[in-house]
């Protein structure tokens, strides 16, 4: 039975899925015999690959957050299977994630890819921890500045349709294409001279 599922789709949920006509197709859904509560190769390659992730949490009264991080690809951590690390890095100093996850460990990754129209998102629960061994693992050996690190361990994971996903490029594909212009129109500068 799919793990993420039965996160999901409290009877309140299921109740909505009824009225809306969706019930059937989720209910098979659920009985899906991949539980999707380790990560596939191919969602471990998607994590490692994103420049870009929002973390979700909640107070312990549910009053939810979203907070974006970014870094270069790589900077979600796959440690394996069922565990991925995030370096906290200095930011508005509010600290909301860090003290959502004091009180309450339940969290989500949402990790998009525009430019493929690819959504996945990952339940688990996660902790903050200040070990200097996993800030060295995080950021490499020559790194000697403390900081938190969010282990988030994987309960389940989902994919979701493409259909309203805008299409969006990163200043790296951008740059590529710019770079690509100038040169043809450099040549055709020189073909016309």
């Amino acid at each position: 039975m799919s793990q993420f599922t039965q996160i999901s789709f409290s009877d309140a949920v299921k109740k909505v899925q009824s009225l809306a006509g969706s019930r059937t197709a989720m209910q098979r859904l659920a009985e899906h015999p991949n539980k999707r509560d380790r990560l596939s190769d191919d969602i471990m390659e998607f994590v490692r690959a994103r420049t870009s992730a929002y973390i979700a949490t909640a107070s312990a009264s549910g009053q939810p957050y979203i907070q974006h991080r970014g870094g270069d690809a790589g900077f979600l951590k796959v440690v394996n299977d069922t565990t991925i690390m995030i370096s906290e890095r200095p930011g508005n100093r509010q600290y909301i994630t860090q003290g959502n996850l004091d009180e309450n460990p339940n969290a989500m990754l949402f990790l998009m890819d525009y430019a493929n129209r690819r959504r996945v998102k990952i339940w688990g629960e996660a902790f903050i921890s200040f070990d200097q061994n996993l800030n060295t693992i995080m950021d490499g050996p020559d790194d000697r500045t403390p900081r938190p690190v969010i282990v988030f361990k994987v309960k389940a994971w989902d994919e979701n349709c493409p259909k309203h996903i805008p299409r969006l490029y990163g200043e790296d594909v951008i740059k590529g294409l710019a770079d690509r212009i100038q040169d043809l129109e450099m040549g055709m500068v020189t073909m016309g001279s």
